[in-house]
């Protein structure tokens, strides 16, 4: 069969989009064609305005002067941003499929890591964790570590937004000021 989408004018004078089929058939007379005419505007406007949310996400997700990663249920990145790759030193592909807690410093203690490894994968009560990543070159760096779920429709868990922010300068500020208090 055949089809397409016809535009035309609706009962109050609106656009209307239809989608027409047709299916022709051989029979003993001659070719017969049978045709089915359904309204698709309402579906097409929500394709429409889906494309829309999801550029107007990707181009806040890619944007983002902030490092921001997607993970799956496991906690393993499926997408990272530009910012995310400048704060590591890594590359997306490095990135993309390892998870978390490969970036965490080694000598970070098993209840920060436990803490992280909660948040990403929702079970955490606690919006955010400060914590150590180690840079591409090796240098430790302080990150504070938010979560935000992305549920469907039916509630379901789809994906984990992660954005990584560093607070190292603010970190070894307060290390300054916590060394020049008990040394006056």
């Amino acid at each position: 069969g055949r089809g397409g989408v016809v535009e035309g004018a609706g009962k109050d004078g609106g656009v209307v989009l239809r989608g027409v089929g047709l299916v022709p058939s051989g029979t003993v007379g001659g070719l017969l064609v049978s045709g089915a005419i359904r309204e698709i505007t309402e579906g097409k406007q929500s394709l429409i305005g889906l494309g829309a949310s999801e550029g107007l996400f990707r181009g806040a997700f890619d944007g983002s002067p902030i490092g921001m990663a997607l993970t799956d249920d496991e906690g393993r990145l499926v997408r990272v941003n530009a910012a995310l790759c400048a704060l590591s030193g890594f590359t997306a592909d490095h990135l993309v499929g390892s998870g978390f807690d490969e970036l965490l410093d080694p000598d970070e203690s098993d209840e920060k890591e436990d803490a992280l490894r909660r948040l990403i994968t929702g079970d955490s009560e606690d919006p955010n964790v400060e914590t150590r990543l180690v840079h591409a070159c090796g240098d430790t760096i302080w990150v504070t570590v938010q979560a935000t779920m992305i549920h469907d429709a039916a509630g379901e868990r789809l994906r984990c937004m992660v954005p990584v922010q560093d607070v190292t300068s603010r970190t070894h500020y307060e290390e300054n000021l916590q060394y020049l208090a008990s040394h006056d």
